[in-house]
């Protein structure tokens, strides 16, 4: 009777060693990050079922599609413009003067 361990497990119990295990991490890894969204999408939807398990993971590929789908457009920063002096000015944060108890000056 033989039972079929995992890699992790056979790590665990001392049937290969550390830096195997390691090797092989990084080999599937790499081709995880090889892949497209919309492939791991489809890699997660073979292994565990359509919609079944990976709540997070499938979260994080939903916000990468989107991004990808949608065109980049970026706005130029434009200081805002006194219309009457017609100087520009930015607005400064000042910090607020703390109060110490009995001290009000």
């Amino acid at each position: 009777m033989s039972v079929n361990l995992s890699l992790k497990q056979e790590f665990r119990f001392g049937k290969i060693s550390e830096e195997a295990y390691r090797e092989s991490m990084t080999e599937r890894n790499q081709a995880w990050a090889a892949l497209t969204p919309l492939q791991q999408w489809a890699s997660l939807d073979s292994r565990l079922g359509v919609g079944v398990g990976a709540k997070r993971q499938r979260a994080k590929l939903t916000t990468l599609i989107a991004k990808q789908s949608e065109p980049v457009t970026t706005v130029p920063y434009v200081p805002a413009t006194n219309v009457s002096s017609g100087t520009t000015s930015v607005a400064k944060d000042t910090p607020k003067k703390k109060f110490k108890k009995g001290n009000k000056s």
